[in-house]
């Protein structure tokens, strides 16, 4: 049964799972691979899934997503807007990267820095999910074309581009 979280005068149902959780845990050891980090997992809706340490120090904050679709279904990434503002505004404020790692069903993982992007220059929509019936789902939307992303080897553990 997903968990509810009171936001806004509103009760909001948690849907991510255990098992979404342990999708997010093994994409993000690729990225701590990849930039030499250590990882350590946030608490539930701290507003970003982990946090990035080297030599002792968080060097950033890392926004989670493991989709149900391949890489090549559609040419943006959609996130909520509020969840991409306040990533962004946060990483700024510690003076950290924030970014997104997402996994897409194709096995394919991308990581993108927010903290890098102006809002002013992002493709904003209403949009959101319908396929669970939640009037909360559809809210002000993100797109961020896929080719921002960096993607990540899973066999040498390096970033590259993916091919267009």
């Amino acid at each position: 049964m997903p968990l509810s979280n009171e936001s806004h005068n509103q009760k909001r149902v948690i849907y991510e799972t255990d098992a979404d959780r342990q999708r997010q845990r093994e994409a993000i050891s690729y990225l701590a691979r990849a930039t030499n980090t250590q990882v350590i997992e946030t608490e539930r809706l701290v507003g970003w899934d982990y946090e990035m340490v080297r030599d002792s120090t968080v060097v950033a904050i890392v926004e989670v997503k493991c989709r149900e679709c391949k890489l090549s279904a559609y040419a943006t990434y959609m996130i909520s807007q509020a969840k991409a503002i306040r990533l962004r505004e946060i990483a700024k404020a510690k003076g950290v990267a924030g970014g997104l790692l997402v996994c897409w069903k194709d096995g394919k993982i991308g990581w993108f820095r927010i903290d890098s992007t102006d809002p002013a220059r992002w493709v904003i929509e209403q949009g959101g999910r319908i396929d669970r019936n939640d009037p909360l789902d559809i809210e002000r939307v993100v797109h961020f074309n896929i080719s921002l992303f960096r993607f990540i080897n899973k066999s040498t553990g390096s970033f590259y581009e993916e091919a267009k």
